[in-house]
């Protein structure tokens, strides 16, 4: 699970990755990547998704929270 710079929380599930706005609503379901993912991170605009012992990266608009 992650979260981006505007609050929405990212969560990998069975279906794939969810996308949950501030309040909890569901904005969306992103494709995983083959296997179980393990791992969620940003790093700027990119979405880190650990499957299997690979890295999967997705160019996200969305930023991740500023540390």
């Amino acid at each position: 699970m992650t979260v981006d710079g505007s609050n929405r929380t990212y969560v990998a599930t069975n279906l794939g990755i969810q996308s949950f706005d501030p309040t909890g609503r569901l904005n969306g379901v992103f494709t995983s990547p083959p296997g179980r993912v393990t791992e969620l991170t940003f790093e700027e605009n990119r979405l880190y998704a650990r499957a299997d012992g690979k890295v999967f990266i997705r160019i996200m608009l969305a930023e991740g929270k500023k540390k």
